[in-house]
C-alpha cells in the first residue's frame, strides 16, 4: 500500500493514535504538479545545456546525430577536446602563402645545384671529357635565360599562383627523369632544359603571388 493511504497504525499498547497522512495537506497543495508547470516558467534547454529525448525524430537523423547535435550545442563536436588541428589553420593567409613560396625556392636551388656536384663522378663512370661535362651543365641556363621574360607575361595573364605551380612540378618532374637519362646525353640535356625553364618562371610568379596577396 500506498504511504497516503495507511491512516491508523497499532502499537504496543494496543491503542490507536492517527498519522497525518504524507504528504501533509498544506504541502501538497504547496507543491505544484509537473504537468501545471507553465513553459514560461520551464529552464531553458540553452542553460541546461541539455536536450530531451522527444525532440529527436526518427525520420530525421538517427541518435549519433543526436549527439552531435548536442556536441554542437555545447560549443564543440566533440565534447571536451579541442585539438586545434592542423596547427596551421588559424595562420593568416599571407604568412602561408610566404612559406610555401620560400619553401618552393628552397628545393628550386636545390634542383640547381644537383648536377653540379654529381657531375664529377657521373663524367668518370660515363666517360665524358670536360667539354661533355660542361655542355650538360651549361644546359640548364639555356632554359633558365630564355624563360624570364615569358614568365612574367604568363604570370600577368594567369596569376602567379597557376604559373608557380606548374613551374615546381616542371622542374620536378625534370629532375626525377635524371637518374634515367644519365647515359643519355640528348635526353639528359634535354631535361636539364626543362628544369631551367620551370625554374625561370619561378621568380616572376612569385613576385606576382605576393603582390596580389600580401
Amino acid at each position: 500500500q500506498k504511504p497516503s493511504q495507511l491512516r491508523w497504525v497499532p502499537l504496543t499498547n494496543n491503542s490507536h493514535q492517527p498519522v497525518s497522512p504524507w504528504p501533509p495537506q498544506g504541502l501538497a497543495n504547496d507543491m505544484p504538479k509537473k504537468e501545471n508547470v507553465k513553459a514560461s516558467e520551464r529552464v531553458p534547454d540553452a542553460l541546461t545545456g541539455l536536450k530531451r529525448v522527444d525532440e529527436l525524430d526518427p525520420k530525421n537523423g538517427s541518435s549519433l546525430d543526436f549527439e552531435q547535435k548536442l556536441g554542437d550545442d555545447s560549443g564543440s563536436s566533440e565534447v571536451g577536446f579541442d585539438w586545434g588541428w592542423p596547427p596551421w589553420k588559424n595562420v593568416p593567409l599571407r604568412y602561408k602563402l610566404i612559406g610555401t613560396t620560400s619553401l618552393a625556392f628552397v628545393i628550386c636551388n636545390m634542383d640547381k645545384v644537383n648536377l653540379s656536384i654529381a657531375i664529377i663522378p657521373m663524367s668518370h663512370q660515363f666517360g665524358w671529357n670536360a667539354s661533355m661535362a660542361g655542355l650538360v651543365q651549361s644546359s640548364f641556363f639555356w632554359g633558365y635565360a630564355l624563360s624570364q621574360l615569358p614568365g612574367g607575361w604568363l604570370a600577368k595573364i594567369f596569376g602567379g599562383r597557376k604559373v608557380l605551380k606548374i613551374g615546381v612540378l616542371t622542374w620536378s618532374l625534370a629532375t626525377a627523369l635524371l637518374p634515367f637519362l644519365a647515359g643519355n646525353i640528348p635526353g639528359l640535356v634535354f631535361s636539364r632544359v626543362l628544369v631551367g625553364i620551370g625554374e625561370g618562371v619561378s621568380p616572376s610568379a612569385a613576385t606576382d603571388l605576393i603582390a596580389r596577396h600580401v
